[in-house]
């Protein structure tokens, strides 16, 4: 919030095949509470967004998310809108691990899909950087920038960066700046709004 973002999605793992167990049970933090206990906070947020030009009245949205790691085309297909562990969670990511998996997610998955790249190991991580920067830019590349989003994958409040230093940092990958400011604004809203319009978490 205090960097200007409207939103933030809470992300539980897993891999492989799910179970019963794998529902969700992520709880909305009480940002009220927290705005009364640190009021200078409210501050900051007002001047962060008037600098990303984010208007005051939008509210800040928490979502739950689901992260399957798959490295097989059995587990990606267990990936469609009629599981019911995945109708517990606003959002679904899907990490496949080799191209055929890639190929089932992306052939069982509705309309809509959107590739993600997560900059947090790109600046933290030195071994991962370079493989990293090679398959943003090749993903990239097959998808003109279109449908590419943004996101931390941050583990800590350490490796968050504003929206212009994570749009700047795209560039790097080959994204114009119009693409890049996209992928961290415009493109992660209409995920979410087609999450909600077609009643399915993708």
């Amino acid at each position: 919030m205090e960097l200007g973002y409207s939103g933030i999605a809470y992300n539980l793992s897993i891999r492989g095949i799910m179970s019963d167990s794998d529902r969700c049970t992520i709880h909305h933090f009480p940002l009220s509470s927290l705005l009364k206990l640190a009021p200078s906070l409210s501050t900051s947020i007002k001047f962060h967004r008037n600098l990303l030009r984010v208007p005051p009245d939008v509210p800040f949205r928490q979502y739950t998310r689901l992260t399957v790691t798959v490295d097989n085309i059995i587990h990606a297909a267990a990936l469609n809108s009629g599981n019911p562990v995945l109708k517990t969670y606003d959002l679904v990511a899907v990490k496949p691990l080799n191209q055929a998996a890639f190929d089932q997610a992306c052939k069982v998955s509705e309309r809509g899909i959107y590739f993600e790249i997560t900059y947090s190991h790109l600046i933290f991580d030195v071994q991962a950087r370079r493989q990293m920067l090679s398959g943003a830019k090749m993903l990239v590349d097959w998808t003109q920038g279109k449908n590419i989003i943004i996101s931390s994958a941050a583990a800590t409040a350490n490796e968050l960066r504003g929206p212009n230093d994570v749009a700047n940092l795209s560039v790097l990958l080959g994204l114009s700046m119009e693409k890049a400011k996209a992928a961290i604004s415009k493109n992660c809203r209409l995920a979410a709004l087609c999450c909600t319009s077609v009643g399915t978490k993708y």
